[in-house]
């Protein structure tokens, strides 16, 4: 469930259409289109907040409690960007190329 919706987040930094849907009330759209179980959906679509960002962080939330602490993902917050050994990988493929 964090997978699905780092996937959700993640494609929110790059497409604004996301957060457009979210501030036009259209967020369920968006969310049938990743692996959430229906409960879980139902709550994300009963979080109420004001802004994206507010749901980003309340959904990340909820999805981690769904999870439980044992199976949390430990892939970063799209906010806090790629980690380190992307770069690492990409010079390997360099040198080897």
């Amino acid at each position: 469930m964090v997978r699905s919706l780092d996937r959700l987040l993640g494609r929110s930094v790059v497409d604004p259409e996301v957060a457009r849907a979210y501030e036009a009330g259209q967020i369920e759209g968006l969310l049938k289109g990743y692996d959430f179980p229906n409960q879980l959906q139902t709550e994300l679509l009963d979080l109420e907040t004001s802004s994206f960002k507010e749901f980003a962080a309340e959904a990340f939330r909820l999805a981690s409690r769904w999870e439980g602490p044992e199976d949390t993902d430990p892939d970063p917050w799209p906010t806090e960007g790629l980690p380190v050994r992307l770069g690492r990988e990409r010079q390997r493929a360099a040198r080897s190329a």
